[in-house]
């Protein structure tokens, strides 16, 4: 009797109804911040945060499919068919900053933003004329103020050289305008240092390029000199010091990389970049291959496009180390302190450390 109904007891139990609890929600690893969507953003991503070297973090954004950026660690300044917004990394809330007139079209570049300065330019094409401007962007208070206006000779589309968009250091902004001051025009390397006034530190009657480094240096190739040389010179402390020439075939852009200079073989128009020189601050120079093509950076390496017409792959080259980091796409824009790439349609944020 007994062993009866011990069994009829365990009959009941597996027959009863068994409760299964939920699956716990999934979070996200702590201090991984996963921006939102403003209401008229696109979907908050569904991607995890992942490690891509060289970065010490790698952040998902909901960004547009298509737009122009200056990129910093905490935040993205980006332009679309509307004008110009700025989101914030740690709450994913986007705001408008700039609204663009009507004729005008705006100018941004990956190194346009540092800390709460922001700066870009407008250029308006009126027959053979082209009018500029230059605009710095207080994030603090949203308080936009014209540095600069000047008016120029238009010079051609296609491979033809252009002046490349400002850039900052968060403290100085450096541009170049160009103005019928010579003919078939002048290229004017400006500075704003700090809050002083604009002012011109080099003019050259071709194209020329400049660099702005974190110390306020200035860092300045000019294709063609009255020697018909191209000529690298450093701005320091309002004192030109010459660096070195080249044949004008071999002139091309500038950029800091770390305390060095990397002076490019080539102006880039019709060629790809593929090779340049080391310059360290003592004057020592190095030749560096590239193998691929160079077409920006951040503050410590080269960034290069490794692909092909049909498989385009951006890598960070960093010529400290010789190291090269493959961040498996075509789409990357480079700050000084992080990059924003875009693979399949979702944007990641990789930062940098200090």
């Amino acid at each position: 009797m007994r062993l009866m109904l011990f069994i009829a007891l365990l009959l009941a139990a597996c027959t009863g109804t068994v409760s299964v609890p939920s699956p716990s929600p999934i979070s996200a690893p702590s201090g991984m911040p996963i921006a939102t969507a403003t209401p008229t953003s696109t979907p908050i991503p569904t991607a995890s945060p992942r490690q891509v070297r060289p970065f010490e973090r790698v952040v998902p954004l909901a960004l547009p499919p298509e737009l122009s950026a200056a990129v910093d660690r905490d935040r993205v300044a980006f332009k679309d068919a509307t004008g110009l917004h700025l989101l914030d990394v740690a709450t994913g809330q986007s705001r408008n900053l700039y609204s663009v007139t009507s004729g005008w079209s705006l100018e941004l570049s990956p190194r346009g933003l540092r800390d709460d300065t922001l700066v870009f330019g407008l250029t308006r094409i009126e027959g053979q004329r082209t009018d500029g401007r230059l605009l710095r962007l207080d994030l603090r208070t949203n308080a936009v103020a014209t540095i600069d206006e000047w008016s120029g000779p238009f010079l051609g589309g296609g491979d033809a050289w252009r002046p490349q968009p400002p850039v900052t250091n968060g403290n100085d902004i450096l541009w170049i305008r160009v103005t019928a001051e010579a003919q078939p025009f002048a290229a004017e390397v400006m500075l704003a240092a700090g809050n002083a006034r604009p002012r011109s530190i080099w003019t050259a009657p071709s194209g020329v390029w400049a660099d702005l480094h974190d110390t306020g240096r200035v860092a300045i190739s000019t294709l063609i000199t009255q020697r018909d040389r191209a000529e690298l010179v450093y701005w320091t402390a309002g004192a030109i010091s010459s660096v070195g020439d080249r044949p004008s075939h071999d002139g091309g852009p500038v950029r800091f990389v770390g305390n060095d200079v990397f002076w490019g073989e080539g102006p880039g128009t019709v060629r790809n970049i593929t090779a340049g020189e080391l310059i360290g601050p003592a004057g020592a120079r190095r030749r560096v291959d590239l193998a691929c093509a160079w077409i920006g950076g951040t503050a410590r390496h080269l960034q290069l496009d490794c692909g092909t017409s049909q498989d385009f792959s951006a890598v960070l080259f960093d010529p400290a180390s010789a190291r090269r980091d493959a961040v498996g796409t075509p789409r990357l824009l480079a700050g000084s302190r992080a990059a924003l790439w875009r693979e399949g349609t979702q944007w990641w944020l990789g930062i940098l450390g200090p």
